[in-house]
């Protein structure tokens, strides 16, 4: 549901999505937490992108995977991008 969001342009309701599910369960999992950053990603939500990444490994025990990383490699690429268009 999280991806399906993100990837349709419904962003905000794609991370209201992944809170909700945070709060009330299942617990989220490395596919989760990739929706929540892709809805960062298509917002330029660095900050929750950031604080997404970091919860994969601290908040819930699991690595974060090639994917997470290259989520966030993909959002900065994005971002530097931006600053250099005229």
């Amino acid at each position: 549901m999280i991806l399906g969001f993100a990837v349709n342009g419904e962003n905000e309701n794609g991370l209201q999505f992944f809170y909700e599910t945070e709060n009330r369960g299942p617990k989220p999992n490395a596919v989760t937490f990739i929706g929540g950053q892709m809805a960062c990603n298509r917002k330029c939500l660095i900050n929750g992108a950031w604080r997404l990444f970091g919860r994969v490994s601290k908040g819930y025990g699991t690595a974060p995977t090639s994917e997470h990383c290259g989520s966030m490699v993909d959002l900065l690429v994005g971002l530097d991008k931006s600053k250099n268009d005229p």
